[in-house]
């Protein structure tokens, strides 16, 4: 059995000591690399002086080596305290003095065990192994023990759920290596002995530190974790070699001894090619697995871009754009945050436009004002963030004194920095078609040379996405502001119209009365040359009367004063006294005005002012635009519920790219310009925004330079009453059809 037991002591210890050295060797400057090691060489001591302790005989020996096992606990819950603290990383920086208290009581506490009866007073045999009778201060060497044994495990659960990611991952392997010792321990130092009333297995437990150190080299070459494959096989090897070895000293004559030695050369040669074989197939896994890390790396970034490109054209507002982007350092990345300033060219300086809000609430209580308000000039000044905007390229500091030098003062920096505990800030200009526009700062609690390739493309990534989204959001404020500043001079456009038309209709009116009195003979005889000056002057003014109540509608539309005075109109009728005004045009150039119309119509509710307007407006164009001696139909009939107005002409027709404009305002097709110059392109707007108030729908059919045909749709249900007076501002959005 104790042959067992000495083979089991010296392949822990080998392993144990093999770990060690490897994760030694993975990182001499790392002091998680030298703790761990450090730790490995207390454990192997540990398990050395345990296997002692069983020893019958060292029996005269018993009392020191248990004071040496008992300075051995000390220095193991030390080294662990050691290693968690420093493992992954460091969050906190233990003071001096702490220091000092901790090394004085170490000191005190191993005086205390080695050169005191005070611990352990004496050492007795018992069947199983080593026994002691405790001296009356053991109570302190407990309290020191658990102390350094509460603390790391405390560190370990605080770090477990401060750290994210692979730390987590790396503290988590940790834990189970915990785990195994616990387990381990429990049943071979409490439920074996209570089933078998011997501690004779014991030391079981003791080798079950194996685990916690073998999960903790795990968890420190996670970034390798091909290197453990090779530990074990190289730990095999060793085993297997020495195994071999020994038997060649114990052969029992010259023949076994050369028969041995041939064995184990063949089976040292095979091993070295073993190990060998191991390595290559690891460095090509490591490869292949180096390039997918970067793949999924590479992944995970662009999609982050993208999460923080979502954010960014969620909106287009400068202010909203900019918090969203620093925001995302946290929300999207986990880092610690930082601020966006922008230029202002008038000024030539560059001022903060965000700041991550967890930031900005810490840093508020420092500042004598707001935070928008300090800036750094861009042509002057030497601090890192202004030598990044002229560089055009990151610059790194772990200093924000240096940063945002001259904007305030260094002694306020620093306090700022110890309070937000970031170690490193990246400037990254914000650059748009060659101009710096502004300026990204990010903080890390990283230190600048652990700062990945990867966050700093991502950081330049963000930069650059920032600068498009600024100047779209910019861009925007300035379309914004135009068309604010349109808006309200189309408004002063609107009512300069309508104060000047109705400033023109009253003269126009005047003449439109003297010429009438002159024709009618009311203060005396004119020729008949006179009177048919005067006809020519009649027509003119009534063109430009028209022309004027045109310019008026325009006006109450675009200020949403247009209402309707609904009354029971005849629509035969109102057709049949325009055709009849209108004779005399078509007359002048032989065109010949045909009404086709149904019996027995109903009345229907329209405002019939306008409606003749509208009416007017669609025979004037037919004659306009036909050609002399043609033909201009207009026809009335019931159909269902609606009341149909067509007006047909044999004219110029409408291009087919000018449909989409034919009811814009002052929007005229070619071919009606070279027909008519003087037309004015409000007619057919109004004629739509009128029939839109009723609730109808008018329809084009046309074919170029074959004709037109305009038909008006009025519905018999549109809901409005005689006698009411309808507010149009809402005007209905029905459009019309082309066919």
């Amino acid at each position: 059995m104790e042959i067992i037991f000495i083979t089991l002591t010296g392949i822990i210890s080998l392993v144990t000591l093999i770990l060690g050295v490897k994760v030694l060797l993975a990182n001499k400057k790392e002091r998680v690399n030298r703790s761990f090691a450090l730790f490995s060489i207390v454990v192997i001591l540990w398990l050395i002086l345990d296997f002692s302790l069983y020893q019958n005989g060292l029996a005269d020996w018993q009392t020191l080596l248990n004071k040496y096992n008992l300075v051995n606990v000390c220095l193991l819950v030390l080294a662990l305290a050691y290693f968690v603290t420093v493992f992954p990383r460091e969050i906190f920086k233990m003071p001096n003095w702490l220091k000092v208290l901790i090394g004085l009581a170490s000191i005190l506490m191993i005086s205390l065990i080695l050169f005191t009866d005070k611990i352990i007073q004496y050492a007795f045999m018992e069947d199983y192994g080593s026994n002691f009778k405790q001296g009356p201060y053991f109570f302190i060497f407990a309290s020191f023990a658990s102390i350094f044994a509460l603390y790391s495990a405390i560190i370990l659960i605080y770090k477990f759920i401060k750290f994210k990611g692979e730390e987590r991952q790396q503290i988590k392997y940790i834990f189970y290596g915990i785990a195994f010792l616990t387990v381990f321990n429990l049943l071979f130092n409490l439920f074996v002995p209570i089933i078998t009333k011997s501690f004779r297995y014991a030391r079981l437990g003791t080798y079950s530190a194996i685990f916690f150190v073998a999960f903790t080299a795990y968890a420190i070459l996670k970034a390798h974790l091909f290197n453990l494959r090779i530990i074990l096989t190289e730990t095999a090897v060793v085993i297997i070699d020495v195994i071999l070895t020994v038997q060649i000293f114990t052969s029992k004559s010259i023949i076994e001894a050369l028969l041995r030695t041939v064995f184990a050369l063949v089976v040292f040669y095979g091993s070295y090619i073993l190990v060998q074989s191991v390595k290559e197939e690891i460095r090509r896994r490591q490869e292949i697995e180096k390039l997918s890390k970067i793949l999924e790396r590479t992944n995970k970034n662009l999609l982050t871009l993208q999460h923080i490109n979502n954010k960014m054209v969620s909106t287009l507002d400068v202010k909203k754009v900019s918090q969203e982007i620093v925001e995302s350092l946290v929300s999207e990345l986990s880092w610690q945050g930082g601020f966006l300033a922008l230029v202002d060219d008038a000024k030539n300086r560059l001022y903060i436009q965000a700041m991550t809000r967890k930031i900005a609430l810490k840093v508020k209580p420092y500042l004598e004002k707001p935070i928008k308000k300090y800036s750094l000039p861009l042509l002057s000044g030497n601090s890192i963030l202004q030598q990044a905007l002229r560089r055009f390229e990151i610059e790194f500091s772990s200093d924000l004194s240096r940063v945002i030098e001259g904007a305030i003062e260094a002694e306020t920096a620093k306090k700022i920095q110890k309070k937000l505990k970031i170690n490193t800030f990246a400037c990254a200009p914000i650059v748009y078609r060659g101009k710096v526009i502004g300026a990204l700062v990010v903080g890390l609690d990283k230190e600048q040379e652990k700062i990945a390739v990867e966050d700093k493309k991502m950081i330049s990534s963000i930069a650059d996405q920032a600068a498009i989204a600024i100047e779209n959001a910019k861009l925007y404020e300035e379309v914004e502001k135009a068309n604010i500043k349109l808006k309200e001079l189309d408004k002063l456009k609107n009512e300069f119209l309508s104060i000047a038309s109705h400033q023109v209709r009253t003269p126009l009116s005047i003449i439109k009365g003297y010429v009438s009195l002159l024709r009618a003979k009311k203060v005396g005889e004119i020729s008949e040359q006179q009177d048919r000056f005067m006809k020519n002057i009649q027509e003119a003014n009534d063109q430009l009367i028209n022309i004027i109540n045109d310019f008026l509608n325009l006006s109450r539309i675009e200020q949403k004063r247009m209402k309707l005075e609904i009354t029971e109109s005849d629509v035969k009728m109102i057709i049949q006294e325009v055709i009849e005004r209108m004779n005399h045009e078509a007359e002048l150039k032989k065109i010949k005005l045909d009404f086709i119309k149904e019996n027995d119509l109903p009345k229907i509710n329209i405002d019939e002012p306008k409606m003749i307007e509208v009416i007017t407006n669609l025979i004037d164009n037919a004659i306009k635009y036909s050609p002399e001696k043609s033909e201009v139909e207009v026809a009335l009939k019931k159909d269902g519920d609606k009341l149909k107005i067509s007006v047909a002409d044999q004219g110029i027709g409408i291009p087919k790219d000018f449909k989409d404009k034919l009811f814009q305002k002052f929007s005229r097709a070619h071919n009606a310009i070279q027909a008519q110059p003087n037309g004015n392109g409000i007619g057919l707007f109004l004629v739509k925004k009128i029939i839109d108030a009723h609730q109808g729908i008018i329809e084009i059919k046309t074919k170029e330079g074959k004709g037109t045909i305009f038909t008006v749709n009025l519905n018999y249900k549109s809901g409005l009453k005689a006698g009411e007076e309808v507010n149009a501002t809402e005007l209905s959005k029905k459009g019309y059809n082309k066919i």
